[in-house]
């Protein structure tokens, strides 16, 4: 599988190369300096017979220099959903000593309070510095959190070079390759996962405007551990970006956050009988479940978040 990425990769690259000469031209115009700010806000409530709330919030702070570049860039996203009304008996309606079965109690309709679903966030900074036009070292850490996949917390601290391959107006393409170092905490421990192991990274940037108003974005970072190579994780987000005025855009992107090896589960066993104690599944007629063991599973390898919001860039 990492074998096939890197070829992938490869055939990426050539692709790439060979879009940006069909392009032509060397001048992109001088690069801007000073600060420059990105957010994505995108938000979904429902109220009434269904119950449910998505908030997405990415912000992506950046600062360049004559020869150098800083980036922090913060996500999160929370997705929380109330279960179904229920009727609860009304305490002050039951008549002591008679079976509630016997009497014409009164009802509280009850509406469930919110539960989170999905919990996510990721905080990262990185700086840059040319050494030459098109060649830079860099050096960052991050932290990120991702409930529903089992990872209770996350750190990463990494340092390698890279290249600018095209930074000219409506065209942009860097790679960057470098050593990681990582603690991962996870809900359930795992056995055969390294909790701390250094690694080794790889990632791309890619911009490619089409128009004055439209951009497609398609950046990839890839982390595996030195000590099993068969451990690895990467995340892609391939967007795309209609502006509306000089500082609001909408965007629609697809997220893909893929672990070769997922974080394990528990789960139970639950057993479904008839009426007759039969074994079935599943049920067409009243069953009884009863949970007879529990057992560890992996997580699912790939998680796909696709989102559309709102981008106010200044």
């Amino acid at each position: 599988m990492l074998a096939s990425l890197i070829l992938i990769c490869a055939w990426t690259l050539v692709g790439v190369s060979a879009i940006a000469q069909e392009v032509g031209g060397e001048d992109g115009g001088q690069e801007k300096i000073g600060w420059f700010n990105t957010t994505e806000l995108s938000a979904v409530v429902t109220d009434g017979n269904a119950k449910n709330q998505t908030i997405g919030f990415r912000n992506l702070l950046a600062r360049r220099f004559a020869s150098s570049r800083f980036r922090l860039r913060l996500e999160s996203t929370t997705a929380s959903s109330a279960d179904d009304r229920f009727a609860a008996v009304d305490p002050a309606t039951v008549v002591p000593g008679v079976p509630i079965d016997q009497q014409d109690v009164g009802f509280i309709l009850v509406q469930s309070e919110l539960k989170t679903d999905l919990d996510k966030a990721l905080v990262e900074g990185r700086y840059d510095r040319d050494i030459t036009e098109s060649f830079f070292w860099h050096v960052g850490a991050g932290w990120d959190r991702n409930d529903d996949a089992g990872i209770v917390a996350r750190y990463q601290m990494f340092a390698g070079v890279g290249n600018v391959w095209f930074d000219r107006a409506g065209l942009e393409f860097s790679t960057a390759y470098g050593l990681s170092y990582n603690k991962v905490e996870e809900k359930t421990p795992d056995p055969e996962k390294d909790t701390r192991f250094s690694g080794v990274r790889f990632e791309w940037n890619y911009l490619n405007a089409f128009g004055k108003t439209t951009e497609y974005r398609n950046n990839w970072s890839i982390n595996a551990n030195l000590s099993d190579l068969n451990d690895y994780r990467y995340d892609m987000t391939q967007s795309i970006r209609v502006s509306m005025s000089d500082h609001l855009a909408l965007q629609v992107s697809l997220q893909w956050l893929f672990e070769n090896r997922p974080a394990l589960e528990d789960v139970n066993v639950v057993l479904f009988t008839d009426a007759n104690g039969n074994v079935v599944f599943p049920c067409a007629t009243r069953c009884t479940e009863t949970t007879i063991r529990s057992l560890q599973i992996r997580k699912k390898q790939l998680d796909s978040i696709f989102n559309s919001s709102l981008v106010v860039d200044f």
